[in-house]
């Protein structure tokens, strides 16, 4: 009843800014109900599925494996995934994507429709990628071009890291990571040349070299660990995923440079399992990867809450209740000159009022369980139940995108530089665009409430944990139950806001 109670004020509070922006999100004219029905359900679904949650599930999972199942039992396949054949197989593509970008980007047409960088880094890779990470599993530490190519500089140096290898400040955890994804949130968010080929292939050298000189410095792994962005972001998703790297030989993980060894458990290092002689690939229940406690540091911390309030903004952003609030024409040459700066600025005060608003509930949190844990460990504890909303929040907003632009890229393979080749005979591969709206639109709305439902079946199962008993971890969960229904009213009214394209 109190779940009600706290859902029904707060749909009637959408309802009112309904009635106020409803009208504009493109065709939002022919959904068969006003949009803040939308919100309303939505919000009031999330609510009473925490209710069935609370009843039904009293009890958390310790092992988050499916009957341990091994997908290297049979002894063909481990002789493929061994084989240094089919290790060079499966890292080619990644290094060559890599050089590909950088020398069309350099040498190829600059419109970025006609070269192969714009469309593969912002569409096959940036948004692909999400999506494969989350469904299958962390890919990106197979096919990772810059790994590949330092360990095939080892390789040709003997195969072993320098004696020159320093060690890893701890003090530095993961905010060069941090400070490396926010630049590239910023300029695919807030940049205005992020298309051009030749400014991606400058980025991308500027990043290669970063990378490398990282692991010069500190080692491979424990730069992957804690420096390049896209290790940490991909892991991240991958934890969603129902496929884990487990390593059963915890002595080996004494010797590991990355405090691999979590819960009693050592899954996913890379480190480790290229030792471990006892590896396993084994199937798990999908999203129970995020109640493991992985996350140990407020750097940690900030680096979810930087993935969820980039996509948050990135919504924002793009509505024209954005524009009109600072007075600002995004169409002319002026506005488009002021929306850098305002932008810049919003992407800021997005990330500090994200973070801001989950410490204030995580504090609601520590009060209604009557724990003695301070706030800030159970900040670590909670923040990974709040992966899937971001998650979904992006595919929700580039699922049609990546459909459709993602066509693109056929073409662009035959013709990567834009020199009007025709080396597979793709090059006219004819673009399907035809999608019907409503169908869009109520796959955007069911991801999202699903998102949500899955972070507040996450939040209840970490709480049961943290917590000990059912009332107690019940009873913390009201704040977080309400953090969860305002998050999926804002973000289906984001979706359903008028846009400026």
């Amino acid at each position: 009843m109190r779940i009600l109670l706290i859902a029904l004020p707060l749909g009637l509070v959408m309802s009112a800014i309904g009635s106020a922006y409803g009208h504009g999100f493109g065709s939002t004219s022919n959904l068969p109900v006003p949009a803040f029905l939308y919100w309303y359900g939505g919000a009031t679904v999330v609510a009473l599925s925490f209710l069935l949650i609370t009843i039904f599930i009293r009890r958390t999972a310790t092992n988050l494996s499916i009957g341990r199942r091994d997908l290297q039992n049979s002894v063909l396949v481990q002789r493929i995934i061994q084989s240094r054949t089919t290790n060079i197989i499966v890292k080619l593509p990644g290094v060559a994507a890599l050089l590909l970008v950088i020398i069309t980007g350099l040498l190829g047409n600059q419109s970025p429709v006609e070269n192969f960088a714009p469309t593969f880094v912002w569409v096959v890779w940036w948004v692909g990628f999400g999506f494969i990470h989350a469904l299958l599993g962390n890919v990106w530490s197979v096919l990772n071009p810059w790994k590949s190519l330092y360990e095939l500089a080892l390789f040709a140096r003997g195969g072993r890291e320098s004696a020159r290898v320093r060690p890893y400040p701890k003090q530095l955890g993961l905010w060069p990571a941090f400070v490396v994804f926010f630049s590239f949130v910023w300029i695919e968010l807030v940049f205005p040349a992020s298309a051009s080929p030749q400014n991606l292939a400058l980025l991308t050298l500027m990043y290669s070299s970063l990378t490398w000189t990282g692991m010069w410095l500190f080692g491979k792994d424990v730069w992957l660990r804690h420096g390049e962005a896209f290790a940490v972001f991909f892991r991240i998703l991958a934890s969603f995923a129902p496929t884990e790297v487990r390593n059963s030989n915890i002595e080996l993980c004494k010797q590991c440079p990355i405090d691999c060894h979590l819960d009693g458990e050592c899954i996913n290092c890379t480190w480790c399992s290229s030792r471990s002689k006892s590896r396993q690939i084994n199937l798990r229940t999908p999203a129970l990867g995020l109640t493991r406690r992985e996350i140990t540091r407020f750097d940690h911390v900030a680096f979810v809450l930087l993935m969820l309030s980039s996509v948050t903004f990135d919504g924002l952003s793009r509505t024209l209740i954005w524009f009109e609030f600072f007075g600002v024409n995004p169409f002319t040459v002026t506005g488009r000159t002021l929306v850098v700066p305002i932008n810049t600025l919003g992407l800021v005060g997005v990330f500090l009022f994200v973070l801001s608003t989950y410490y204030a509930f995580i504090y609601l949190v520590r009060q209604f369980s009557g724990t003695a844990l301070p706030t800030k460990q159970i900040a670590f504890f909670f923040v990974l139940s709040l992966v899937p909303i971001a998650m979904v929040y992006q595919f929700a907003h580039y699922s049609t995108f990546l459909l459709i632009n993602g066509q693109f890229i056929i073409r662009l393979l035959s013709d990567p530089f834009g020199f009007n080749w025709n080396i597979f005979g793709t090059s006219n591969f004819p673009i399907f665009t035809a999608l019907d709206f409503l169908a869009v639109w109520h796959y955007q709305v069911a991801l999202i409430v699903a998102g949500h439902i899955i972070g507040v079946y996450l939040a209840h199962k970490i709480a049961l944990r943290t917590f000990g008993d059912h009332r107690s971890a019940v009873r913390s969960q009201y704040p977080m139950m309400l953090l969860m229904i305002i998050y999926t009213g804002v973000g289906l009214w984001l979706l359903s806001a008028p846009t400026i394209g």
